[in-house]
């Protein structure tokens, strides 16, 4: 009788090894507040829908980052360049996703289609998928955040042969294991295709423009499943999470920049001392701000309040964090002459 080794047989690796949420120790107490409100929606497939300029990149943009700055062992990938105040992040698209392949097979990098028409294409697409899967996409997806802004066109029902709809196609079928949060922005949930993508989803988010708040989405989230560390539970009918993101207010703990010195300006020894420290830094933000002085949050950002009232100082916006298509962070550049 032919021997065979013991380990062609069982597979005792450890494949789940999920850090947990392990909180950055550079946070606010406000921000630990917002870790763990956030933390419960950091794994599965959240579908964001909207028609156009409802705020879904602001939505993704903002829950993404927040999950990256609050948990250590969390990063993200993203499908589009965001500004560099987000921070360290991994580009992963079309161009990206046929590099991958062309890497990893006999096939050269021109060869391989957009999108796969006849069966042969097909064939050598999921074949390639596969070994890109198992090879480049659990690791890059492995405890990420992936925020998807073309996700509705990677997984259109029109599309099922594009390359990035059959490699991700992989990846959302084992979110669990890897860990991961997807964020996949469309604009109608009926575009998404019914047997590759919809029956995975975990969340949806539905996003319209507030008409009473300036600068700010007005986003409904729904539980489609329940994520919890011992499985997924399907959810009955459940009245949504309202969160409104306001992507006009000003957030020193994004960052903090100087407009002009006080010039005599009648001010506070604190509000002085927090415009020398923003003067002499290259980059600071609220928690650098009161590590430095050595005061309480609460009592900075007081002071930095009536500094931003002054026009001394200014904070970041999370309109800061991506570069938005909305009509709100667009300057117009077209001028009439009467």
């Amino acid at each position: 009788m032919q021997q065979v080794d013991e380990i062609e047989l069982y597979d005792d690796e450890d494949t789940y090894n999920s850090q947990g949420f392990e909180l950055s120790d550079k946070l606010l107490p406000r921000e630990i507040e917002d870790a763990a409100k956030i933390a419960g929606y950091t794994r599965g497939i959240m579908l964001v829908s909207g028609m156009p300029r409802q705020g879904k990149d602001l939505f993704g943009s903002v829950l993404s980052y927040k999950a990256k700055k609050y948990f250590v062992n969390k990063h993200v990938v993203r499908d589009e360049r965001p500004r560099s105040l987000f921070g360290e992040y991994t580009l992963f698209d079309e161009n990206k996703l046929v590099g991958d392949m062309s890497k990893l097979s006999s096939i050269a990098k021109g060869e391989i289609p957009k999108e796969a028409k006849s069966k042969k294409e097909i064939g050598k697409l999921e074949v390639n998928a596969k070994k890109w899967q198992s090879e480049r996409g659990e690791v890059m997806f492995q405890d990420a955040v992936a925020h998807m802004t073309e996700f509705w066109r990677y997984f259109h029902n029109r599309r099922p042969h594009n390359p990035m709809g059959i490699a991700l196609g992989g990846i959302v079928k084992i979110w669990g294991h890897l860990d991961c949060l997807i964020i996949g922005v469309t604009q109608q949930m009926r575009e998404l295709d019914a047997i590759s993508c919809l029956p995975y989803s975990t969340h949806e988010v539905r996003c319209s423009w507030s008409s009473t708040r300036p600068n700010t989405a007005e986003c409904y989230l729904y539980k489609i499943r329940y994520v919890s560390s011992t499985g997924v539970f399907e959810m009955g009918s459940k009245k949504p999470t309202k969160i409104w993101v306001d992507g006009g207010k000003q957030r020193p703990e994004l960052g903090i920049e100087l407009v002009q010195l006080p010039n005599g300006k009648k001010l506070s020894q604190l509000a002085y001392d927090i415009v020398e420290v923003v003067h002499d830094s290259s980059f600071t933000n609220l928690y650098n701000l009161v590590m430095a002085l050595g005061k309480e949050p609460d009592e900075v950002e007081e002071q930095l309040q009536k500094l931003m009232d002054k026009d001394i100082i200014k904070c970041k916006r999370y309109f800061d964090l991506y570069n938005s298509k909305s009509a709100v962070a667009l300057k117009p550049k077209v001028s009439f002459k009467m």
